[in-house]
């Protein structure tokens, strides 16, 4: 990098190459990404299962807790009065 007098930061030509060599996409060919399908599919399937699993896991809490905190109010209501 060079300073400029302006106080500029200017790339040299080496950095400017190296830079957009960086930022550059490859693409795959059919055959890679047919290669590159199956792990893909698997992965996106196996990330919907542990979201839906973690999703159960939160609903069987809430109505557990729903149920418990409906029982200790109906318990509550039935109390002996003194």
């Amino acid at each position: 990098m060079v300073s400029s007098a302006q106080g500029e930061t200017v790339l040299t030509r080496s950095q400017m190459k190296s830079s957009l060599q960086m930022q550059r996409v490859y693409e795959i060919t059919d055959f890679e990404k047919a290669k590159r399908w199956p792990r893909t599919l698997a992965t996106y399937y196996r990330n919907g299962m542990q979201n839906f699993h973690l999703l159960r896991i939160q609903r069987q809490t809430i109505f557990r807790n729903l149920n418990d905190t409906q029982k200790k109010y109906i318990d509550f209501l039935m109390r002996q009065s003194n």
